[in-house]
């Protein structure tokens, strides 16, 4: 929500929008993982009850590898056709968004492994050390936001680099 909102009051509505294309758009490669995601948790439950821990590591290792690699294909075939897909789902006055959704495209590879490692963590009992990376990365990933979003001329200057530069932030925190 902070992310959001300081895009908002920072950028404004066109770099809003430019953003949330990019995300909605992106977030068509996260179909894979998020199907898979439910049966990997009950795999890792069950190694963990049966205390196989090669079988935990064999089986976080393989489903990252496996739902990285999808991500990553998804996101390459996408790449060189975004200004086309653009221009044809929403017209040419969203032809500008082009950059920040080939940037997003790659947002949900990234994610995939924030899930598979959360999902890892929750499935094994270690709920406190999801919470607190969780809490640790919302801090962070607001200041970062602030200062790629803030006006070079504002009391606390950033790098006014609108909805790509937030794009970039999504994809490198």
């Amino acid at each position: 929500f902070g992310d959001r909102w300081l895009l908002q009051r920072l950028s404004g509505s066109i770099q809003q929008s430019f953003f949330s294309i990019g995300q909605q758009l992106g977030n068509i490669t996260l179909l894979a993982t998020t199907s898979m995601v439910m049966i990997y948790w009950k795999e890792i439950s069950e190694a963990k009850a049966l205390a196989d821990k090669q079988k935990l590591k064999a089986l976080y290792t393989r489903t990252l590898r496996i739902l990285y690699f999808i991500g990553c294909a998804l996101s390459c075939l996408v790449v060189p056709y975004t200004k086309w897909l653009l221009i044809r789902t929403l017209g040419p006055s969203y032809a500008g968004a082009w950059l920040s959704l080939m940037v997003m495209l790659f947002f949900p590879v990234h994610t995939c492994i924030g899930r598979i490692t959360n999902t890892f963590c929750l499935a094994n009992g270690d709920n406190s050390l999801y919470v607190w990376i969780s809490t640790l990365m919302m801090a962070v990933s607001l200041v970062i936001t602030y200062l790629v979003l803030a006006s070079p001329s504002a009391r606390w200057p950033g790098l006014g680099a609108g909805a790509l530069g937030f794009c970039v932030k999504m994809v490198l925190v």
